[in-house]
């Protein structure tokens, strides 16, 4: 259920023949020094361990995105082979890879924004934990957004769910409680260094999601058969624009590549299928978001955004304040 791509491609010689070797070649590097470096015993060691673990995360989780649009390699089974390998290392592998394309090819098809499930409505029938999480999303902590990385786990009790699920769940799991076992027994400050990296990773992925779009907000379980040829329709190409928003980290190539320069939303909407490299000489000449105005509006609202997804200002303005569990990353 791919995306249909009427742009031209470049003329130039296709720089997938040496960029992704170079990048994957890039990212087992800075992730081996990065454990290699939290399992030292120096302080400075573990804060270099946290940044080169955090760093690559974060490109591991952009390049399966791209994965996801068969824009890394040329071959679709290529794509979805490293898009499963990163899966597992991103520590999302509780959800098939296939499912988590899945749910972004609909974000794309459909152009509303999906969320894996009513995460407002499962805060109000559990009050004890709405007051909890929004006590730690108050300290900066992505606290809805793990609820939605574990939220997967249920499926082993779950009726509705095969014996082979739940086994790959489980084998998976095991995978990850021998990986974090074998940090702790190493050094405890090790496995609560990685900890902290994956939740730079969560933090920074939500901050570049959260302004990216205006769309409707639909829950994936309940609403997402409904879209009609129709309506998608009236959802043509200049909806999708209007309703897009590029956050780019300044005009720095350096800067952009900390994110693989999904920064520049328009042009990848605009081009879905374009590698990552050749977004930013696609992009247009628009005014990006303001990145003080962005993390201002995250944090000024993290708290209500955990129940609400609107707020009446004193002058009676009603401000969207954007929803948690937006990346592509979470699907339950």
């Amino acid at each position: 259920m791919d995306h249909s791509d009427n742009t031209r491609r470049s003329a130039l010689p296709d720089a997938r023949f040496w960029l992704t070797p170079s990048l994957l070649l890039y990212l087992v590097i800075i992730y081996s020094l990065g454990l290699f470096a939290l399992v030292q015993a120096p302080w400075w060691s573990l804060i270099l361990g946290i940044l080169a673990v955090s760093h690559s995360l974060i490109l591991m989780a952009y390049l399966l995105h791209d994965c996801a649009h068969h824009s890394v390699f040329k071959q679709p089974r290529n794509n979805d082979g490293l898009g499963q390998v990163l899966n597992v290392v991103l520590g999302t592998a509780y959800i098939p890879y296939a499912e988590i394309r899945r749910k972004h090819m609909r974000h794309h098809i459909d152009k509303v924004d999906v969320i894996a499930f009513d995460y407002r409505q499962w805060m109000q029938q559990h009050p004890n934990t709405c007051d909890m999480t929004q006590k730690i999303e108050w300290l900066g902590i992505p606290a809805t957004d793990l609820l939605f990385h574990f939220r997967p786990l249920q499926q082993l009790w779950a009726k509705d769910v095969q014996t082979s699920q739940r086994l790959s769940i489980l084998a998976y799991g095991l995978t990850r409680v021998v990986f974090f076992s074998l940090l702790a027994w190493w050094s405890v400050a090790a496995l609560m260094g990685y900890a902290c990296a994956y939740l730079i990773m969560i933090s920074v992925l939500r901050l570049m999601d959260l302004p990216q779009h205006s769309y409707q907000t639909l829950i994936q379980n309940h609403h997402l058969a409904v879209s009609t040829t129709i309506e998608r329709h009236q959802r043509d190409r200049q909806y999708e624009q209007q309703n897009t928003y590029s956050n780019p980290l300044g005009s720095s190539r350096l800067l952009n590549f900390l994110v693989l320069n999904f920064g520049y939303h328009n042009a990848h909407h605009r081009s879905p299928t374009s590698a990552w490299f050749r977004l930013a000489s696609s992009a247009d000449a628009i005014r990006p978001l303001a990145w003080w105005a962005i993390v201002q509006h995250w944090w000024c609202y993290r708290c209500q955004r955990v129940e609400q997804e609107t707020v009446t200002l004193d002058s009676g303005k009603t401000v969207n304040i954007g929803s948690y569990g937006l990346s592509f990353l979470t699907v339950a």
